[in-house]
């Protein structure tokens, strides 16, 4: 994307974020059903999957946005937390902070963190050996 386009990005990140968590938490919520995760697992689950995401989507918005890869990663995991907190206040009508959220919560930065910090590794230039026609 372009230079100006870093608002776009990290919208897409942030979407891109929320739907991987909401599909993490559909498969904890079939797995503990099932009766194949414990329900003492669930909560470490919803934390990795909360960083997984976060993880995934920052590294998308530090990709395309423009901006500088920390700066990108950090605001699209913001953003992320922000649709995570907007979609909890319209699915219970309040907003509370337990442990559990403040963790999820946690999850949520760190892996914007760890995706502003890790290198893109984009692609790589042959160097040019100085005289021309020479392979």
């Amino acid at each position: 994307m372009a230079k100006g386009k870093w608002g776009k990005a990290l919208a897409l990140g942030g979407l891109l974020s929320l739907g991987i968590w909401l599909l993490w938490q559909m498969g904890l919520a079939l797995l503990a059903v099932r009766s194949v995760l414990p329900g003492s697992a669930l909560l470490p689950g919803q934390w990795a999957g909360a960083f997984l995401a976060a993880f995934v989507g920052s590294r998308f918005a530090a990709r395309r946005g423009g901006l500088g890869t920390l700066v990108a990663a950090l605001a699209a995991a913001a953003v992320f937390a922000g649709m995570a907190a907007l979609l909890g206040f319209l699915m219970f009508g309040e907003l509370g902070f337990s442990g559990q959220g403040l963790g999820a919560l946690a999850g949520m930065g760190l892996g914007g963190l760890a995706a502003g910090l890790l290198p893109l590794g984009g692609k790589r230039r042959k160097k040019a050996t100085g005289r021309k026609g020479r392979r």
